[in-house]
């Protein structure tokens, strides 16, 4: 049961960690000058949902992603109205913003999230916590691992440690997802959670160590250039930069590709944590 209330409590962490990530591109939003009409949390079964100061909040069950609309982030009909012949452009639409300041939008989200991670790995190495390593011949220190031969070094941890930590977990994981590599042993959303659930157990240092490498993790990704993610959006600012306009063609046919290559993960994920949990129970 503890690991149960454990591994809840660190979803509830991811979601925060989303929250302030769909949040913070609504804040840097206004402040350049665009109109915010929707933060989403989270995907799955809507259990919260209000307008707050003209914005749509939505909170959904499941805490993994997110989004903020803008006016005018997307082509819309009926944006503009006529009256008396003329054409009334609403204020405050994205689209109408400086290349510049629609990067700021986009770099916000995956920066906050970096930052979360480093403050987290930051805190342990400053509480002299010991190592979180990915180790064959040490012995597993927590049960409902997700990831092979996760444990614990007698050592503090360090900046080279959480960087190792980083390589041969997150970076590890995301490398066998995208090239079709086994990931026998590896779980998904529910794994990660689960192993930081029990990491958790052990020790507070250990699971802010493996919380913060995960969530720097999540920052590196997002600025990925594959469209739909930050980092996607930021190629097409690039893009419109050197060409003088909108590669809007493009945009929407790899916007598209991007959207498979997600399922795709996702699936993969899906696939790995239900391999995983008949391993485990």
């Amino acid at each position: 049961m503890d690991w149960l209330i454990a591994s809840l409590l660190t979803a509830l962490a991811f979601g925060l960690t989303q929250a302030i990530y769909v949040i913070s591109l609504a804040v840097v939003g206004r402040w350049v000058g665009a109109t915010v009409e929707s933060i989403s949390v989270g995907f799955g079964p809507v259990i919260f949902e209000k307008t707050i100061s003209g914005v749509e909040c939505r909170l959904s069950a499941i805490p993994i992603g997110g989004h903020t609309k803008f006016l005018g982030d997307v082509e819309e009909s009926g944006d503009a109205s006529e009256v008396d012949g003329a054409v009334d452009v609403p204020r405050g639409r994205y689209s109408d913003l400086s290349i510049p300041r629609r990067a700021a939008i986009f770099l916000i989200g995956p920066l906050s999230s970096i930052v979360i991670g480093l403050i987290c790995v930051a805190i342990s190495i400053l509480a002299a916590g010991d190592q979180v390593v990915v180790d064959r011949g040490l012995p597993q220190q927590w049960n409902r691992n997700a990831v092979p031969h996760l444990t614990i070094a007698q050592a503090p941890s360090t900046w080279g440690g959480q960087k190792l930590l980083f390589e041969s977990t997150v970076l590890e994981y995301s490398i066998r997802v995208v090239t079709l590599a086994s990931l026998k042993g590896w779980g998904g959303f529910i794994g990660w959670v689960s192993t930081l659930g029990s990491a958790g157990l052990y020790s507070w240092t250990a699971w802010t160590t493996c919380f913060g490498v995960t969530v720097f993790g999540v920052g590196i990704a997002n600025l990925l250039p594959i469209p739909c993610l930050n980092g996607g959006h930021l190629v097409f600012l690039i893009i419109e930069f050197v060409l003088g306009k909108r590669p809007e063609n493009f945009a929407i046919m790899a916007t598209y590709v991007g959207m498979l290559f997600l399922l795709l993960v996702m699936g993969r994920m899906f696939v790995a944590d239900i391999a995983w949990l008949c391993a485990a129970f």
